[in-house]
């Protein structure tokens, strides 16, 4: 019968000498051993394997075909170790507020936590209104806002984005479009006042609040230019009013985030160009941590 040596972990030529040839029995010989030259090495590695295989008997049958055989590592200097440990983190629950501590978030590797050191999902819904011509939240006409936010809260929702228009901030307009019996106590206020009760709300029921500043003047939709300013709303009046947004709330830890800027899609990515949002984004961004760094 013939004999083949094939690989397994070990490799023919680096490790053994590669093997074929035939094997007769005599008459009364039950036994025949099949040498196979291993390459010895001085690198500390694993016990490698390879096989020898049985084909083509005559005059007799294979009952075993295959056997295996370890080439065992005697180099001394011990192989590394890889070992992986356990490890747990406290899920969160968008529900109830997030399952949140009260106070500040902050952030713990690739983990916002919150004040107790728990790990926090932010589970967010965008109450729009604000930055159209109502200057209020919608839905204000048929229902009390602090009945909206409890439903909010109970739907699993732990975050309010509330957008806004520079129009809003600067309350040249007043608020319409509201139920007042419904909403007694914002009878007579500004924009800004309802912000403030809005806020002041979220913190008492375990809301955060994201401001959105969405577009220039009073409108539905995205800035129709595409970009932060317009002819009547410069740049630095966007800046200017997110720190008066800053100063505002600094100390509030019901807000937590600043979106600077819905769909700036007329917008580039670098160049230092009056279109250039990424340089527009970091003065912002600078302007508003210097008043509020928690923000």
């Amino acid at each position: 019968m013939t004999y083949v040596t094939n690989n397994g972990t070990a490799t023919a030529g680096s490790d053994y000498t590669a093997a074929t040839g035939t094997i007769t029995f005599a008459a009364g010989e039950t036994t025949k051993v099949v040498h196979v030259q291993v390459s010895g090495d001085t690198a500390a590695e694993g016990n490698e394997t390879l096989t020898l295989t049985l084909s083509a008997p005559s005059g007799a049958t294979i009952a075993d075909g295959s056997a295996v055989g370890t080439i065992t590592n005697d180099d001394t200097a011990p192989l590394p170790t890889i070992s992986i440990s356990d490890g747990s983190v406290v899920e969160g629950n968008p529900g109830q507020g997030g399952g949140a501590a009260p106070g500040w978030f902050s952030t713990s590797g690739n983990q916002i936590v919150d004040s107790a050191g728990h790990s926090v999902q932010i589970a967010g819904v965008n109450w729009f209104g604000f930055e159209t011509a109502d200057r209020v939240p919608h839905g204000l006409w048929t229902r009390g806002y602090q009945d909206m936010m409890n439903q909010m809260k109970d739907l699993g929702f732990n975050t309010i984005r509330l957008p806004f228009s520079n129009d809003t901030i600067h309350g040249s307009g007043k608020p319409t479009n509201f139920d007042v019996s419904k909403n007694p106590d914002l009878q007579g206020l500004t924009s800004m006042q309802i912000m403030d009760k809005i806020v002041a709300y979220a913190g008492e029921i375990g809301l955060k609040i994201i401001l959105d500043h969405h577009r220039n003047d009073d409108g539905n939709g995205p800035s129709s230019n595409g970009l932060w300013y317009d002819s009547q709303h410069s740049e630095a009046q966007w800046i200017s009013d997110w720190q008066m947004l800053a100063t505002r709330y600094a100390g509030n830890s019901t807000v937590i985030g600043a979106d600077l800027h819905n769909e700036p899609h007329a917008g580039t990515w670098g160049g230092g160009g009056p279109t250039d949002w990424a340089a527009a984004a970091e003065r912002a961004g600078d302007a508003i941590g210097a008043i509020n760094p928690t923000c």
